[in-house]
């Protein structure tokens, strides 16, 4: 089962790929992010890892997409480059 640490790992990847393809922001939301590590959103979910991971990259001036701010629809906009 994928830890807070595998989501960080996984969100900067993403985060570096999408720089290096000239991107200057990058949206994703929690279900997108929990997905790619095999996840799956029934009761076993580690959705709250994936929320807390996602809230702890955040960087001033990224931003929360909409008025959900846990569970899967959790949407963030990342603005690059981001550092980490």
């Amino acid at each position: 089962m994928p830890s807070q640490d595998h989501f960080k790992f996984q969100l900067r990847s993403r985060l570096r790929e999408a720089a290096k393809h000239g991107a200057n922001h990058l949206t994703i939301s929690a279900a997108e992010l929990h997905r790619e590590l095999g996840g799956n959103l029934g009761p076993a979910a580690q959705m709250d890892y994936c929320c807390a991971a996602m809230k702890a990259e955040m960087k001033p001036g990224d931003e929360i997409v909409g008025d959900v701010e846990e569970g899967s629809a959790l949407r963030i906009t990342y603005h690059l480059p981001h550092g980490s």
